[in-house]
């Protein structure tokens, strides 16, 4: 694809803009503003930005894993690949408000969204929560409650839970 600048000359373009969209149309189906993407992808809210309005295309492989995780999809769907259905794990809106609410990285946020108990998750940020403090808890080995202070953002308070 060329693309001519001020002067007339062609340069040739970056991308299509087509990975922009599809962070942007998956990050909107979610309910998922730039801003909470870009802290769940531990990235910054311009570089979302200008991934989305294609001004750039060409993430590292990491940065490409963490906003894959952070939108519930794989890497490869993510590029545009085409993927098994049975491979896409969603992540569903209540997590998604959750992991941007503590600053969550996107490894806890795709392994949270891949329990499934009976066919079940939970459906409400409380809900969650409650899981997400369980595992902690049990990790700590079950001799104390896990301090929510790590996962977020410096004097951010998190709401529903008193220390």
């Amino acid at each position: 694809m060329a693309r001519t600048n001020a002067r007339g000359d062609e340069k040739k373009a970056r991308g299509d803009g087509e990975l922009g969209e599809r962070i942007k149309r998956r990050r909107k189906a979610i309910g998922l503003t730039a801003k909470d993407l870009a802290r769940v992808a531990d990235v910054s809210p311009s570089y979302v930005s200008q991934l989305e309005h294609g001004k750039q295309d060409q993430p590292s492989l990491e940065v490409l894993g963490a906003l894959a995780g952070a939108l519930g999809m794989a890497t490869s769907e993510l590029l545009g690949e085409p993927v098994a259905a049975e491979a896409t794990m969603v992540t569903p809106q209540a997590l998604a408000l959750l992991a941007a609410e503590l600053g969550l990285d996107a490894a806890t946020t795709v392994m949270l969204a891949g329990i499934n108990i009976g066919g079940y998750q939970p459906t409400t940020r409380d809900g969650w929560l409650l899981v997400l403090l369980a595992i902690r808890y049990a990790c700590a080995g079950g001799t104390h409650l896990p301090a929510l202070v790590e996962d977020r953002p410096a004097g951010k308070a998190l709401a529903g839970v008193s220390h």
